[in-house]
């Protein structure tokens, strides 16, 4: 993992902009980083957890991107590096679908938003009802 030292004064700064407005708590970038590679993981395994264990993992994904959007370009590029390869093993993991999982579906997530239109290729009985 790249080291973000150079950029922690900026990172904190997003971290409390974030958790002002509630979409974040408590959790660094590097936490959310490789919470969002485990997860990655555990879709190449089959994944096995809850609808909510799902929906809290893709939003992790969705506070990533309130990052990005919210950093200096020169930090942009590093974070876009840091998250790349996890981007594409998500991207390979699941299939693409039309809609965002019922539970969520209301919400309207923009369809760049991409994470929220995918389900993972290998996923339990129970998960798939929700698809």
């Amino acid at each position: 993992m790249f080291d973000f030292t150079k950029f922690n004064a900026e990172l904190k700064k997003i971290e409390e902009k974030l958790n002002s407005e509630k979409k974040y708590r408590n959790n660094s970038f590097e936490n959310l980083i490789s919470s969002w590679k485990n997860f990655v993981s555990e879709l190449e395994k089959g994944y096995q957890a809850s609808i909510d264990d799902y929906i809290l993992d893709i939003n992790m994904r969705d506070v990533i991107q309130d990052y990005l959007e919210n950093v200096s370009t020169d930090l942009k590029e590093k974070l876009l590096f840091e998250i790349k390869n996890s981007d594409q093993l998500f991207i390979e993991f699941t299939d693409a679908i039309k809609d965002a999982p019922t539970v969520i579906r209301h919400l309207n997530y923009p369809s760049e938003k991409f994470w929220f239109y995918r389900k993972p290729k290998k996923l339990s009985e129970y998960l798939s009802i929700y698809f």
